[in-house]
């Protein structure tokens, strides 16, 4: 029987149709095998149409088209539906899907919030990374920046947790610089779509007053999210020149170059770096390592 006001599918050769009023939707019992005189063994039920307009609980719910048009209450543990509609539904309450699969899913006005559980919590303990397998030399043209892209760090998009107290991001550079190049040598965090010096330029940090003389430098930078929109900054120069010399980082000054940004958005998808420029005359600038992660961001 069909359940009143949702027409059954058409049952083919070996197939029965039953309504089932505990989960509200018309089933199909596809025989197994059939013999000779079309009799079929029907070991198993696959639930083909499923209208919610209750509390639907279930452990496995396999449907071909799942409607929801009034407010539900779900608890399912694994949800697999071909075509999922959820027009003005309000599926709320303590609701829990582990695994759903619907390559067509259409959600119009509905508030899902008992699917905010679609997909575990995850903790991330690798992180999201990046590096550069070869050194390059990106330029050093005087007030020119140039973007370093094995730091280049793409957030998920869309985010589940996104960035929250507590997430964080940590680089790390080798960089080297021929006997030119003077003024200011700059270090730029970057955050946008496009992983370039297109994006925004949230820190922009002297590491010091760079002179014409060789030298070569390991760059640390931290970053860490107070709040979701705060990012406290640190950055650790060490250089091999002379203090002062070279890229211009003096030697025995004390805490690390430090600062915070306040408003910060950490939009999904953006792909976080690092920049630099020097402020007079053309160096060569070698980019030995490059490197990035970001943690606690999902």
């Amino acid at each position: 029987m069909a359940q009143p006001g949702n027409p059954p599918p058409t049952p083919g050769d070996g197939q029965i149709l039953v309504y089932d009023a505990a989960i509200g939707g018309v089933i199909v019992c596809t025989a197994s095998t059939l013999d000779a005189f079309g009799n079929g063994n029907f070991p198993g039920i696959t639930v083909v149409t499923h209208t919610v307009t209750g509390t639907l609980v279930a452990s496995n719910l396999v449907t071909t088209t799942l409607v929801a048009s009034t407010t539900v209450t779900s608890t399912v543990t694994n949800l697999i539906a071909a075509t999922a509609t959820i027009a003005t539904a309000t599926v709320s309450g303590n609701g829990y899907v582990s695994t759903l699969v619907s390559p067509n899913a259409t959600i119009g006005t509905a508030t899902i919030s008992a699917f905010t559980n679609a997909f575990p919590t995850v903790n991330d303990p690798n992180g999201i990374h990046n590096f550069a397998t070869t050194s390059t030399t990106p330029g050093g043209a005087a007030g020119v920046y140039y973007y370093l892209p094995g730091t280049a760090l793409q957030m998920p998009n869309p985010y589940k947790a996104g960035i929250v107290a507590g997430s964080a991001f940590s680089w790390m550079v080798t960089m080297s610089k021929t006997a030119a190049g003077t003024g200011a040598f700059n270090i730029g965090i970057y955050s946008g779509p496009n992983g370039s010096i297109g994006d925004t330029r949230l820190v922009t940090q002297s590491i010091g007053t760079g002179t014409a003389a060789v030298d070569s430098m390991l760059l640390c930078v931290d970053a860490m999210f107070t709040t979701t929109t705060t990012m406290a900054w640190s950055m650790y120069p060490a250089t091999r020149a002379a203090t002062a010399a070279g890229f211009g980082v003096a030697f025995g000054t004390g805490a690390p170059l430090n600062g915070t940004v306040a408003v910060v958005t950490s939009t999904a998808g953006n792909i976080w770096g690092l920049g630099y420029s020097n402020t007079n005359g053309t160096a060569v600038i070698t980019v030995g390592t490059q490197k990035g992660a970001a943690f606690g961001i999902t």
